[in-house]
């Protein structure tokens, strides 16, 4: 009975020193952080939520348009006229294009606030090019027997498949097109039979 006794009077002891914490044995000696000056926002849980995908980023500063040998700045677009007398085109720049000339305001999505550079295709002929109005304008796609379709100006493959990830015209490729280097967004497939050489 004395045993029983003499130990719960230390065991009592213990939780008396514990619970006042002067002896040494308090709450911030026992191995934990000290909370006391922490206040509510401290306390938050951690940011899990996925990151950006860091990957593609659209340059947005794309600057003038290049037209053959000059730059249209401005609100200047570059005009490609095709000659009847069967020269080679000529390129020119201006607010408005003449009838018949080929509009160029884009060459990739830089010059488009990140949106796609859009182009109609007739054969190897391109038709006019203007910036899309969303990430997903202009889902490149081809025809193969009507030869037509849709496609966009690129600067990478990447370009070609943001917004129309399942397009199969997912290479970046350059080509000869109206007497200029264009590089458009094709496949394997067309890049070969159009002479086109891709990233």
């Amino acid at each position: 009975m004395n045993r029983f006794v003499t130990a719960s009077l230390a065991l009592l002891g213990i939780v008396t020193l514990v619970g006042c914490g002067e002896s040494g044995l308090g709450t911030t000696d026992l191995g934990g952080p000290d909370l006391s000056g922490m206040v509510a926002d401290d306390m938050q849980p951690p940011d899990l939520s996925t990151p950006r995908d860091m990957t593609y980023v659209v340059r947005q500063d794309g600057g003038p348009v290049q037209c053959g040998a000059m730059t249209c700045g401005g609100t200047d677009k570059c005009c490609i006229d095709t000659r009847m007398d069967g020269g080679g085109p000529s390129a020119y720049c201006a607010a408005t294009c003449n009838q018949g000339s080929v509009t160029v305001a884009c060459r990739g999505p830089s010059q488009c606030a990140g949106n796609p550079c859009c182009v109609t295709l007739q054969g190897q002929s391109l038709g006019a090019i203007s910036c899309g109005t969303s990430l997903t304008s202009c889902p490149p796609d081809f025809n193969l027997q009507t030869f037509a379709g849709t496609t966009r100006l690129c600067e990478f493959d990447a370009d070609c498949t943001a917004g129309a990830p399942s397009t199969m015209l997912n290479k970046c490729c350059q080509i000869m097109a109206q007497g200029q280097m264009q590089k458009i967004c094709l496949s394997a497939t067309l890049a070969s039979f159009a002479g086109a050489t891709c990233n």
